[in-house]
């Protein structure tokens, strides 16, 4: 009888552990959302682009909304393919509101190469190390939207 139940118990817990450690929380959440942005950007999906922009945008060159879009559609219109680069991407969850709207931060390091008619060029970050950003998203109904960056 020992013989059963020992090895079903290590296994329930092993069972538990695994599920508790694989269940997605919102940082991973946040990570996932960050990392899709990235591949939007990088197939050039305007529209994918756009799911993951708030429109209250701002950051710390007063662009606004309207301008990062125009920016991101020269970036499509001029380059051939892009490539980003993020480096120690570390989230955390900020507050909720009173509305339930969940608000988070990250830091990462960012480089962006893109083509150029068959040259590659480095469109944002430093040739040896990447630029520091600071990004700030809040959920919007099933994904985290940026709404404020500070590069």
């Amino acid at each position: 009888m020992k013989k059963i139940i020992i090895p079903s118990i290590i296994a329930a817990l092993v069972l538990i552990y695994i599920i508790i450690r694989c269940r997605p929380n919102e940082i991973s959440r946040v990570k996932q959302d960050i990392k899709a942005f990235a591949r939007a950007v990088e197939k050039e999906d305007k529209s994918r682009v756009l799911l993951y922009i708030d429109e209250s945008y701002t950051d710390n060159y007063s662009h606004e909304y309207k301008q990062f879009t125009g920016n991101i559609d020269n970036l499509f219109d001029m380059a051939d393919s892009i490539r980003i680069h993020m480096t120690g991407l570390k989230v955390t969850i900020d507050s909720t509101d009173a509305q339930d709207v969940i608000f988070a931060s990250c830091s990462l390091g960012l480089k962006i190469f893109a083509r150029y008619q068959g040259d590659r060029a480095l469109v944002f970050g430093g040739l040896v190390k990447p630029n520091s950003v600071r990004a700030y998203f809040k959920k919007i109904n099933d994904r985290y939207r940026i709404y404020k960056a500070i590069y």
